[in-house]
């Protein structure tokens, strides 16, 4: 039977695939959990936007690079500055003297592919720090998202009840609080920064939150990895300062589509943002 759904419609199938062999290594620091491959219709755009956004085209660098550019522009749209330019001598020294548990992140990021440093640089704002690392598919991406302890009690995220999302068509209940000062790094891979970086060029002009509030990941709410090649049957799902990011992602690799919704709310479940896009990946 195929499980998958057309993104957007009728939401995500109940159930979980854990992926084997090599899908299974593409999440940044766990197995990822993705359905089945496969065409998931013709692409749709709305008024203003292409039915496909080309995001490579003939020529165009290998996709950890577009996705690194991607982490560049959120970085810095997000008042984030360049603090190292070399990822592995920081990320070195980090371990040594700061955030020794950084090392296991290392260690099972490497394990999965994600080696190539030489890509991206180091970004902070004093309250969260990210970097990003490329696999060695020539495909997928993994992005840390560091969140300091010290900055996390501002969020309402810290005392509030996170909001989930069930299988049904991306709606939100609340269940418990997000606890962002007690977790390790939130991991964003390539389908995730992708949507990260559409999100952010569509944040809607005088929206009542800000896009950083909106859209910077500070906390894991639902997250198992992800990558280009392959649908997941159930959304990531990330914690905000406004309250709750879902992310949901199918994929045609034979057509080296991706498709991807985007739902950023409040706590209140107010909606934010709530996008489609459909993009080419190779």
């Amino acid at each position: 039977m195929n499980r998958r759904r057309v993104l957007g419609t009728a939401g995500i199938a109940g159930g979980v695939a854990v992926a084997s062999g090599a899908g299974a290594l593409a999440g940044c620091g766990s197995a990822a959990q993705f359905g089945q491959s496969g065409s998931f219709g013709p692409p749709r755009g709305r008024p203003g936007v292409p039915a496909v956004i080309r995001l490579v085209t003939p020529g165009a660098p290998a996709m950890p690079v577009t996705v690194a550019g991607f982490l560049a522009q959120f970085a810095e749209r997000n008042g984030m500055a360049v603090i190292a330019e070399d990822v592995r001598q920081w990320l070195a020294e980090t371990i040594e003297s700061v955030r020794p548990d950084l090392a296991n992140v290392r260690r099972k990021m490497e394990s999965n592919g994600f080696t190539d440093y030489g890509i991206s640089k180091v970004f902070g704002n004093g309250a969260v720090t990210v970097y990003g690392v490329g696999n060695t598919d020539g495909l997928n991406f993994c992005a840390p998202f560091l969140i300091n302890s010290q900055a996390a009690p501002d969020s309402p995220n810290t005392s509030a009840t996170a909001p989930i999302v069930d299988q049904a068509p991306l709606r939100l209940s609340l269940q418990g609080p997000i606890q962002t000062s007690r977790q390790g790094p939130v991991l964003a891979e390539g389908p995730a920064l992708t949507a990260l970086h559409l999100a952010m060029m569509d944040w809607p002009q005088g929206s009542p939150v800000s896009m950083t509030d909106g859209l910077l990941p500070l906390a894991r709410l639902h997250d198992f990895g992800s990558q280009f090649d392959q649908g997941l049957d159930r959304p990531l799902r990330y914690g905000t300062k406004a309250g709750d990011l879902v992310m949901a992602y199918d994929s045609d690799p034979d057509a080296g589509l991706g498709k991807l919704r985007v739902l950023a709310r409040r706590l209140s479940g107010e909606t934010l943002l709530d996008r489609s896009y459909t993009f080419t990946w190779r």
